[in-house]
């Protein structure tokens, strides 16, 4: 990008984030859902310390409640409300992404800035939402829910073959009509948003600026469905007597009472167990289901580098494609198991963006920095502490005064 700018002009990448929280625990229901902005010209180091504020708070984005309507319009009118507004927000950046905004730099001098969006960090539910496919399609590839445990890397879905599917079935239905208009997006894999606020961006594309979330992606897969597979096969009472049985150690955490009857976890436990899982496993389950957890546990741990070269990428792969030869064995041997008995696949959409991480550091860099751990904090920063300051009633803009 900086190559193509005349000589004064300098780029400006906009990062965002966003995610929901909730604000009340057990009653009222209150959410707020915050849209963060930072620079990609921060270090990644200091941007991604909590403590920098690197991150600033750009807005409080509704969430609205239609009535009248079931749930899937619903869904649909609300992604249209959140695109909308996105627009609103970011028009002074498409703006200045065009046609540049003088602005002065770290010395002082006078230099016409430029500003695409570079990065987007949200979870899975959200990345759809922005890249506005179905909950059954992948936010990033033109894989569907079938395809999910392919163990091969899809083509990306990039802007304009998004941008050319919402015209398709903006020429077969009104996008005003909602029954018919989603009638004619539906089998396009479209949610029914027919302006998303990244069209007229620049050249914004959803393939490449929504990055691998490591704190949902991987480290919540693999509580999700790696330890469930091992308590599948290993039992819950056996996997629980072999990490009590585990010599405590400092440096490492111990789990006297297992781990096997917890539903929620931090993301730090997750990180915890995906350290002594495999070993722990090990002699309860078949070699090659023990190889390809290992290769997926691998795979996780390689991901997270802050410096990845080549032999990184390769090895990433490799890990990748160990798992998907391997992992029929999980299947086998009763892992993969449902409230409705045996599950016969692995379309499971966080593995199937698994395949994207090596494409998206090439393009974007390490994945550590765009995971939404930093998010998650500013949910304290940003939200709570301004919400707990409120008096509860019209708290938004009390937390846009606070946060003033």
């Amino acid at each position: 990008m900086q190559g193509t700018l005349p000589k004064g002009h300098t780029t400006l990448g906009i990062i965002c984030a966003s995610d929901k929280t909730p604000l009340t625990i057990g009653t009222g229901n209150a959410e707020m859902h915050p849209l963060l902005i930072s620079l990609a010209n921060i270090d990644a180091g200091v941007r991604m310390k909590a403590t920098s504020h690197a991150f600033a708070l750009a807005a409080y984005l509704p969430i609205p409640k239609f009535l009248d309507v079931n749930a899937h319009l619903q869904s649909v009118l609300a992604a249209r409300v959140f695109h909308i507004c996105l627009s609103i927000v970011t028009k002074n950046l498409k703006r200045a992404e065009f046609s540049g905004e003088q602005m002065s730099d770290p010395w002082g001098n006078q230099r016409i800035a430029h500003t695409p969006l570079v990065g987007y960090i949200a979870d899975l539910p959200e990345q759809r939402m922005i890249s506005c496919v179905l909950g059954s399609e992948s936010p990033t590839s033109t894989a569907s829910q079938d395809q999910f445990g392919d163990g091969i890397c899809h083509p990306r879905r990039t802007r304009n073959y998004t941008l050319n599917r919402i015209t398709l079935a903006c020429q077969e239905a009104d996008p005003t009509f909602l029954p018919a208009f989603l009638k004619a997006c539906h089998p396009m894999g479209l949610n029914g948003v027919h302006q998303p606020f990244w069209k007229d961006w620049g050249s914004a594309d959803p393939s490449l600026f929504l990055t691998p979330d490591a704190l949902h992606a991987w480290h919540k897969f693999y509580f999700d469905h790696l330890l469930k597979w091992v308590i599948n096969m290993l039992g819950g009472d056996e996997l629980d007597r072999r990490m009590a049985a585990i010599q405590p150690r400092v440096g490492a955490r111990h789990w006297p009472k297992g781990i096997s009857k917890l539903k929620q976890c931090t993301g730090r436990e997750h990180r915890d167990l995906e350290k002594i899982l495999v070993p722990v496993a090990a002699g309860g389950v078949p070699n090659n289901v023990l190889s390809a957890l290992r290769a997926l546990t691998e795979f996780i741990f390689q991901a997270q580098g802050l410096l990845l070269y080549d032999e990184h990428l390769y090895a990433l792969r490799e890990a990748l494609r160990e798992f998907h030869t391997l992992k029929n064995s999980i299947i086998i041997a009763g892992g993969r198991r449902g409230k409705n008995g045996p599950i016969p696949h692995f379309n499971i959409p966080k593995l199937e963006g698994m395949q994207r991480v090596a494409d998206s550091v090439i393009w974007m860099g390490a994945s550590y920095q765009y995971t939404s751990d930093i998010s998650e904090r500013c949910h304290i920063t940003h939200v709570k502490t301004p919400y707990c300051m409120s008096n509860r009633r019209n708290y938004h803009e009390q937390c846009c005064r606070y946060m003033d």
